[in-house]
């Protein structure tokens, strides 16, 4: 049996995480355990964090307007989410980086908050102890969100959307078709639109055909518009032109209307004319 202290190892944590009480711990084989063990150590927040390989440059961080520029100064994990960091971090710095940044956030028994950012954001832990996990594989990852899904969905839902690893498309294809609530639905089919294009529109299709809320086809229909590089606007032109729901017809149209795209365009021109 390996003792506590020889968990600890000397991978140190990401330079960019300041104002935080930091230990590093061996990750591999450990996750879910760990998390089991911080949550119940008492009613003290601390933070879980490790990173995954990523969907690709840049990702998550958190975005205010200065002087009419967009700029990504960092993250604060506690309180008001004031940014304090003097050195900023850019979009030149989020592109250098490919990985993901998972943090889970334990206190009296139990996760309270799932957070996913790119590996480039700085991140400001507001004094709160913060275990860096080492090596910790994408599948225990993935596995230990997926527990977390019924009471932090969205949040944990984006941070399997995040993870490379193609098990979490399939995640979120289950969590599309099987999730236990609209809402757990359409916010699957959101993130797939966003991540996986080619899987997201049989998703979507089997939503809009299947799926019993209203809700839920609705937000399927979003989903479309949210695919990236305009690839949902044929698909949002085809539900328009023929759909039988009249709910999905109307949320097409829309749609389509908001994109800007020429393709839209023309099918407007198209129908004033027929």
């Amino acid at each position: 049996m390996l003792s506590a202290l020889a968990l600890l190892v000397l991978a140190a944590a990401p330079a960019n995480l300041v104002n935080a009480k930091v230990e590093t711990r061996e990750g591999a084989g450990r996750l879910a355990a760990i998390v089991k063990e911080l949550a119940a150590s008492g009613p003290a927040p601390a933070w879980i964090a490790y990173e995954e390989p990523g969907r690709g440059p840049g990702g998550g961080c958190c975005y205010e307007l200065r002087h009419s520029r967009v700029q990504c100064p960092g993250c604060v994990l506690e309180g008001d989410r004031h940014f304090t960091f003097t050195t900023q971090g850019d979009a030149k710095s989020l592109e250098a980086n490919t990985g993901v940044r998972v943090l889970l956030r334990v206190a009296n028994g139990r996760v309270s908050d799932v957070r996913a950012y790119s590996a480039g954001c700085p991140i400001d832990a507001a004094g709160r102890r913060v275990v860096w996990l080492d090596g910790v594989p994408s599948a225990e990852s993935l596995a230990v969100l997926r527990t977390l899904v019924t009471q932090l969905d969205d949040d944990a839902l984006e941070a399997i959307a995040q993870h490379a690893d193609p098990a979490a498309d399939a995640l979120l294809v289950e969590y599309a078709r099987d999730g236990r609530t609209g809402d757990v639905r359409s916010q699957a089919l959101f993130w797939l639109a966003q991540v996986a294009s080619r899987k997201a529109v049989g998703a979507i299709d089997r939503a809009i055909a299947e799926d019993p809320e209203t809700q839920v086809k609705e937000q399927a229909v979003f989903a479309l518009s949210e695919m990236p590089d305009g690839e949902g606007v044929p698909h949002l032109i085809a539900l328009a032109r023929s759909h039988r729901n009249p709910a999905v017809r109307e949320k097409a149209f829309f749609w389509l209307g908001e994109s800007e795209d020429p393709r839209a365009l023309a099918f407007f021109e198209d129908v004033l004319k027929n």
